[in-house]
């Protein structure tokens, strides 16, 4: 047999022997199976193709990886795990087959760099949903309310405060306005501040040009 005759079943490389046979090789990177013919990959060709370690086996390279590092299904790649540095993430880290997956909270984005969470300024649309004002915080919003409103428990809606309830707002007359007040006096009375009437100075003034 001569390695002119497609039967000698080498893999690679066939040379011919002095006896007139034939003996299979393998190139580089590579070594001769049992059978003699097969030649299987090692780690001395392009690292076994591992991306980290690669060790010889039988049965060919077998790759590993780096501490804290998880091997990819497709027994070659390392992949980042969420025990490092919490796979970059700035706050949510989840491992999958393909890596890690970042995720942000609540009142947060995440950026394009797949990693990196920005707040969101909640106040920027429709005013965060705040009737009067609205000031955006880490991760979350505030609403408040105009002088002479309160704010409901919906934590959004502003609702006048009717300061005539209260006792003893006026001393006579309260005409409550939204978001305001106003306090009347009787006749003969008249009005010191915003809510008080008297009538003593009046009364002095009209002794005073008797």
């Amino acid at each position: 047999m001569n390695c002119m005759n497609k039967d000698h079943g080498c893999e690679h490389i066939c040379r011919e022997t002095p006896k007139g046979g034939v003996a299979c090789e393998c190139r580089p990177g590579f070594e001769l199976a049992k059978n003699q013919k097969d030649c299987k990959l090692t780690c001395n060709y392009g690292n076994g193709g591992c991306q980290h370690t690669c060790d010889d086996t039988d049965s060919g390279p077998v790759c590993g990886c780096h501490q804290k590092y998880a091997l990819h299904s497709d027994g070659r790649t390392c992949i980042e795990t969420c025990a490092v540095n919490n796979g970059g993430c700035d706050r949510t880290c989840k491992d999958t087959a393909t890596g890690v997956r970042c995720s942000c909270p609540v009142g947060f984005t995440l950026q394009p760099d797949g990693k990196t969470c920005k707040d969101i300024d909640e106040c920027l649309v429709n005013n965060g949903g705040c009737d009067h004002f609205c000031r955006n915080t880490v991760g979350s919003f505030e609403c408040s309310c105009r002088k002479g409103y309160k704010l409901l428990t919906d934590e959004r809606t502003c609702q006048d405060i009717d300061e005539c309830s209260f006792e003893r707002t006026c001393d006579h007359t309260c005409i409550n306005y939204p978001g305001s007040f106003e306090c009347l006096c009787h006749n003969g009375y008249t009005l010191y501040g915003m809510t008080h009437c008297g009538g003593w100075k009046f009364d002095s003034l009209l002794f005073f040009f008797a």
